[in-house]
C-alpha cells in the first residue's frame, strides 16, 4: 500500500510551520515513494516503566528501540554518534529545518531517506523520516526516536487508516485494517485533530470537566497546564494532600528544564462511567497542555480507531496497582546524567529527602553500601529503585562540592 505519510505532512505543517532553506516540493516526492506494509497481526511489545517499546530495524547494523507515541503527530529518529555512523552514506535531502516540541521550544532537524525500515508490526520501503536532535543528557535514557500517530492515521490521499489495538494485559499490539468486535469496548468522548491525527479525551475532576491529550509516550498519570489546574483545584472540590516539587522538572525533546512542580490527588472520571480515585495530578509552568499518560491507560486495553476518529477503552482485568519506588517513597529523583553523574534531580517538598538535608544536585556515592561509582550505572539505579521505601535507616552517601556527606533516611 503506498501513501504519503502523515508523519511528513504534520512534520512540516503541524510541527515545523516553516522548514528554513528546505524544499516542500522535494519532501512530498520523497515520501510520495514510501509503502507502508503492515503485518496485521497481534506481537508482543516491550512495555518498560510504562512505556511502549518498538524495537525497530534501520540496517543490518543499527536496531533501536523506539517510542509507540500516539500523542505525537510526526515520527521521528533521535540521531547519535552510532546512527551518523552507520548512516554516514546518506545525506539528508533537506537543509536543517526547526520543529517545535511539547513545551513550546524550538529544535532542529532534518529529513533523511533511510532505506528499508522494519518491525514486527509494518516495515517501510523507501523510508523518509525526521532526524530530531535533542539534547538528551541522561545517559540511560535507551529510547532512539518516536513512531507517531502520523504513522497509523489517515494519510494526506485518505489511504492507511488504521485500527489500532493495545492490548496493556498481555502486552501485545497489532495494527488492522478493519474493526474487530467492540463487545466489553466503552466508547470515549473524544476530540480527534484531524491535522496532528491525536485524540483528546473528556473526563472531570469533581464539578469540573476538561480535554487531555491522550498520550502514550508520556510515563505518567495526569498533567495539567497552571490554569485549569488552579480551576480544577478551586472548584472540583476533590483535590487533597497538595504538595511541591522543585529542581529539575519539565523533561520533553527540547530537554529538561528547571521547574515547579505542583502534586495533589484528586477522583477523575471519564465520560462519567470510569472513576478512578485518588490519581495523582500534576502541574508545571511550563506544560502547554493537558495530557492523560500511560500509567493511567495502562489500567485499559485501548482501540484506537483512526478510520472513524474513535476511541475505546476496555478494563484491563490484570491491572495492579504498583508499589512506589524507593526514589518515590523518599521524595526524590535521581538520574544519571552525562555531563554530572548520578545526581539528584529534584526534591519534594516536606518528604524525608528534603527533611534528610538532601539538595537538588548532591551526587550519589552509594546507597546502602551499593557503590554508585563502580559497574554499569543503569543496572545500580534500577537496584537502587528497588530499595524498601518503607525503611527509615538507608544510609545515602553523597557528593556536594568538595564535601562528602551522609544522610539517613
Amino acid at each position: 500500500m503506498k501513501a504519503i505519510s502523515k508523519f511528513t505532512l504534520v512534520t512540516f505543517i503541524y510541527t515545523c510551520c516553516v522548514l528554513s532553506g528546505c524544499n516542500i516540493l522535494k519532501i512530498a516526492k520523497y515520501s510520495n515513494q514510501e509503502e507502508y506494509i503492515f503485518k496485521h497481526e497481534f506481537s508482543k511489545f516491550n512495555f518498560y516503566e510504562d512505556q511502549i517499546l518498538i524495537n525497530t530495524k534501520i540496517s543490518d547494523k543499527l536496531i533501536v528501540d523506539m517510542l509507540f507515541d500516539l500523542g505525537a503527530g510526526a515520527s521521528a529518529i533521535f540521531p547519535d554518534s552510532e546512527f551518523y555512523a552507520v548512516i554516514s552514506k546518506y545525506s539528508p535531502i533537506t537543509s536543517p529545518g526547526k520543529s517545535v516540541s511539547a513545551d513550546g521550544l524550538k529544535m532542529r532537524n532534518h529529513f533523511y531517506r533511510l532505506g528499508d525500515i522494519d518491525t514486527k508490526w509494518f516495515s517501510i520501503k523507501n523510508s523518509l523520516i525526521s532526524a530530531n536532535n535533542r539534547p538528551n543528557i541522561y545517559s540511560c535514557d535507551k529510547v532512539k526516536g518516536l513512531w507517531g500517530a502520523g504513522s497509523f492515521a489517515p494519510s494526506f490521499k485518505g489511504k492507511g487508516n488504521k485500527i489500532v489495538i493495545m492490548n496493556i494485559q498481555d502486552t501485545t499490539l497489532a495494527i488492522l485494517d478493519s474493526i474487530p468486535s467492540l463487545k466489553d469496548w466503552q466508547i470515549l468522548e473524544t476530540k480527534y485533530d484531524k491535522i496532528s491525527s491525536v485524540f483528546y479525551i473528556r473526563a472531570s475532576l469533581g464539578s469540573e470537566s476538561f480535554y487531555f491529550l491522550f498520550d502514550t509516550g508520556f510515563n505518567g498519570n495526569v498533567v495539567m497546564t497552571r490554569s485549569d489546574y488552579e480551576i480544577a483545584k478551586t472548584n472540583s472540590g476533590t483535590f487533597s494532600n497538595e504538595q511541591m516539587a522543585f529542581g529539575y522538572i519539565s523533561n520533553s525533546l527540547s530537554g529538561t528544564q528547571i521547574d515547579t512542580l505542583k502534586i495533589a490527588y484528586s477522583s477523575l472520571s471519564i465520560d462519567g462511567l470510569i472513576r478512578l480515585d485518588s490519581i495523582p495530578i500534576y502541574s508545571t509552568k511550563s506544560v502547554a497542555f493537558n495530557v492523560i499518560g500511560m500509567e493511567l491507560i495502562k489500567r485499559f486495553n485501548v482501540l484506537v480507531d483512526y478510520q472513524n476518529h474513535k476511541l475505546y477503552f476496555q478494563i484491563n482485568p490484570n491491572f495492579k496497582k504498583t508499589e512506589p519506588t524507593f526514589y518515590k517513597a523518599k521524595g526524590f529523583s535521581p538520574r544519571n546524567t552525562i555531563n554530572s553523574g548520578f545526581c539528584i534531580q529534584n526534591i519534594l517538598s516536606d518528604s524525608p529527602a528534603e527533611k534528610a538535608g538532601l539538595k537538588v544536585g548532591d551526587k550519589i556515592i552509594s546507597i546502602n553500601n551499593i557503590s554508585a561509582e563502580t559497574g554499569d550505572i543503569c543496572e545500580i539505579e534500577k537496584i537502587f529503585r528497588k530499595l524498601d521505601g518503607k525503611s527509615t535507616n538507608n544510609k545515602i552517601i553523597v557528593r556536594r562540592g568538595n564535601d562528602i556527606l551522609s544522610f539517613i533516611l
